[in-house]
């Protein structure tokens, strides 16, 4: 297997190097189903009984669709290294390792398309969370894994991995690829935008010391569009800090390029999550401009958006009676029954409900009405013209669903929101809306859409369509984000860990446009500078 003192950029392997590597397949592991001549699809049985298979459209072609904008630069790369290549990766802020995803879809498509076989090993990856480092060890299996990305000795050239429990040498040569998508707390609309006055930003510093030091031919790093605004302490685009101390610590040894507001809407998902990428290319072995035309050839040849979230999931909607009924007096069977529930919960934020109490802090001390979710409903209430519905006795939204035995949620916060989303001029009419918003924020923050896109997926969001009359669940969210869970090992992940590494991820489609456009340009140089290994 090749270690991180082997070639530079790309090694191109034969048939007992790739066979050597291949992971020894257990009876539970990856059975072989034939799809077409080309290539075999490897797919994981279901091994949490949390999982299912997502009815609906398939998955965007954004794989093929990146191979054909960039073919003509991907023949260069297959012209000039050859039809087997093999790159070493590096992820830090691993979370689920959405890159080493990717890379497997684009090779997927490299393969098929242009007969280029590319192994993309991943030599190391680095992240806090536990079960983080479960679900990348158990499905990509890197050689070191290390869980604090300030415990690195640069000047040593070592750093604590956890997987192999030492220190083991930091790399200085070897790593391909580097990836890091450092935390956006920082910066998110959802944190405490403090900028780079918050702790967590230090990753951001840590990350670029580790591109000096390793120097890998190709990188990525991304985060949240939030990154490029003023934040509330710093007074300034805490971008440009960036880029001055990536210039101070990389000087030319890196042409780079910024990208705003990449999302994966550009590649064919109906799912809002703009993002910042700077990509960069080592000089020596990537051209500049070359660089700046394959992301132009991307951000300028869009995926069209061809299904709604509603669509792609194939959704089934609520009953019409249920959504007719929602605004409308209740008929007196229907009044006997609300009343007969005990529950007080409407569209007035300041009506108390025994059956649903409040757990914030305030109502626990006794200062009933006072906690933040009532003041702030209640000033959307005022915002949007809907004092009139908040006591005009009108069958609500969770009143109608369960009329006819669904589940609304159990906290009084969401549902006085879906109470008032509902009676929203945009919600109308109900049987055929597209509302969809994450009811795990608060009711000025939810981001409610009309437009059959999902909203960006922050850790722990709650997405609850209006039509379908509840949540979507986990493997659904999934699908949003790109990933298709039966494609990956999850005996070592809960509902909930995955619902978190969803939210603090890149989207698949929008890794896939960074590393795609990064290989591409590694094929326009003339002469390499470096020897091939080409045993």
């Amino acid at each position: 297997m090749a270690g991180p003192n082997d070639a530079l950029l790309i090694l191109i392997l034969d048939a007992r190097a790739r066979d050597a590597d291949a992971p020894v397949q257990a009876p539970d592991d990856p059975v072989q189903v034939p799809d077409d001549p080309v290539r075999l699809i490897f797919r994981r049985r279901l091994v949490a009984p949390w999982s299912h298979v997502v009815a609906g459209a398939d998955h965007p072609p954004w794989p093929r669709h990146f191979v054909d904008t960039l073919r003509a630069s991907l023949l260069q790369l297959k012209e000039k290294f050859g039809d087997k290549i093999r790159l070493l990766m590096w992820s830090d802020c691993a979370g689920k390792c959405t890159e080493k995803y990717a890379w497997g879809k684009l090779a997927d498509e490299l393969m098929q398309t242009l007969g280029i076989a590319i192994e993309f090993k991943l030599y190391g990856a680095c992240d806090s969370t536990r079960h983080c480092k479960d679900f990348v060890i158990s499905n990509y299996d890197p050689s070191h894994f290390a869980d604090d990305i300030f415990r690195r000795n640069f000047l040593e050239a070592s750093f604590q991995c956890t997987k192999c429990v030492r220190m083991c040498s930091l790399p200085m040569t070897g790593i391909d690829i580097y990836c890091c998508c450092f935390p956006c707390g920082p910066w998110s609309k959802l944190g405490n935008r403090m900028g780079l006055d918050d702790p967590d930003a230090n990753v951001c510093w840590q990350a670029i010391r580790t591109i000096k030091h390793m120097k890998p031919v190709l990188f990525y790093m991304e985060n949240v569009m939030g990154i490029c605004s003023t934040s509330r302490d710093t007074g300034g685009a805490d971008v440009r800090l960036i880029k001055k101390f990536m210039q101070q610590e990389l000087g030319d040894t890196y042409n780079t390029m910024t990208i705003s507001n990449t999302s994966p809407i550009q590649h064919g998902y109906a799912a809002e999550k703009k993002r910042f990428v700077v990509v960069g290319g080592r000089s020596d072995q990537v051209d500049e401009n070359q660089l700046r035309r394959n992301f132009t050839e991307l951000i300028e040849n869009p995926l069209p958006v061809t299904h709604n979230y509603w669509t792609f999931l194939g959704l089934d909607e609520i009953a019409d009676e249920i959504a007719d009924a929602v605004g409308e007096l209740p008929s007196p069977a229907a009044a006997c029954k609300i009343h007969g529930s005990g529950c007080k919960c409407g569209v007035d934020p300041m009506i108390l409900c025994d059956q649903h109490p409040c757990k914030c802090v305030q109502c626990k001390h006794g200062e009933v009405l006072h906690c933040s979710w009532r003041v702030k409903a209640k000033k959307y209430l005022a915002d949007h013209g809907l004092q009139e519905a908040a006591a005009d006795g009108c069958v609500t939204y969770i009143q109608a669903l369960e009329l006819m035995g669904l589940l609304g949620p159990k906290s009084p916060r969401q549902r006085n929101m879906l109470n008032v989303f509902a009676r929203l001029p945009a919600a109308d009419p109900l049987r055929s809306t597209l509302m969809i918003m994450d009811i795990s924020q608060a009711i000025d923050r939810a981001r409610p859409r009309c437009d059959g896109t999902v909203p960006t997926m922050g850790v722990n969001a709650s997405m609850w369509s209006m039509r379908a009359g509840r949540l979507l669940d986990v493997c659904e969210m999934a699908k949003m984000m790109g990933l298709d869970l039966s494609e990956v090992d999850l005996r070592s992940t809960t509902q909930s860990q995955m619902r978190q590494m969803l939210g603090m991820s890149i989207h698949v489609a929008t890794a896939g446009f960074a590393l795609i456009g990064l290989l591409a340009a590694a094929g326009c140089r003339p002469q390499p500078l470096i020897a091939i290994d080409s045993r």
